[in-house]
């Protein structure tokens, strides 16, 4: 009875210092990335030093834009016979937004105690959404007629989004305890459904509204223009 007791005890002991040890070297990151000056991610990720599991929302961005043009008074002659003298035209973007969600499990094989390569699976989905918003201003002048005011208003929408499924690779290098540097590109197969809407409001002369969708396949992340550089802080490990 005593033999079994003390195996049971041995058993027991091992089991704790097993998962004591895998208590240990738990880790808990998070961290922030730059792909170009306009574009960032925030990155949450755990696991054990060897292996992590990852979120990111990548490709962050947003932007507007105002944009004013005046143009020379020219005739222009159009086959019904009315000439139309174009004043000028004012743009904005006030929507530019690009985002996506990133899945990933990656593993790192250490070369130094500064120095490690990755490798792993990614999956997750890209979205775009753009709105601009544009004015032209111009006279009509039917024959012996004084020019009329007129002026017509495009709303242009495009939408995206593109889920993907890739590999990870990449290298990481050990700052201090604390900061680690990720350098990584992500190859990957995609798919984007795109939409993009044209809509003018009423006028002399308006272009017809418009909306046309595409459905495209894409291989894409193979170059090191699209590489995510990303500083991690280790809240935990």
């Amino acid at each position: 009875m005593m033999k079994k007791v003390i195996i049971a005890l041995i058993f027991l002991a091992i089991n704790i210092s097993v998962y004591s040890q895998d208590t240990i070297h738990k880790v808990n990151e998070i961290g922030i990335g730059f792909a170009s000056t306009s574009s960032f991610s925030l990155r949450y990720q755990w696991g054990i030093d060897q292996m992590v599991y990852r979120i990111s929302l990548v490709s962050l961005g947003g932007t507007n834009s105002n944009a004013n043009t005046s143009y020379a008074q020219t005739n222009t002659i159009v086959s019904n016979n009315y000439d139309y003298i174009t004043l000028g035209s004012t743009s904005n973007t006030p929507i530019n937004l690009t985002g996506g969600l990133n899945l990933s499990m990656v593993r790192i094989k250490q070369v130094n105690d500064k120095f490690g390569f990755m490798y792993g699976l990614a999956i997750g989905i890209n979205l775009s959404y753009v709105e601009t918003k544009a004015e032209t201003n111009y006279l009509y002048n039917p024959s012996n007629y004084n020019p009329i005011p007129s002026n017509y208003t495009t709303t242009s929408i495009t939408s995206s989004y593109a889920p993907f499924i890739g590999f990870v690779i990449g290298a990481r290098y050990k700052i201090s305890k604390s900061f680690f540097v990720y350098a990584e590109i992500t190859p990957n197969v995609n798919f984007t459904y795109a939409q993009a809407k044209v809509n003018n409001t009423p006028g002399v002369n308006t272009p017809q509204n418009s909306n046309k969708i595409t459905r495209t396949y894409g291989l894409s992340g193979l170059t090191n223009s699209g590489a995510m550089i990303t500083i991690i802080y280790r809240i935990k490990g």
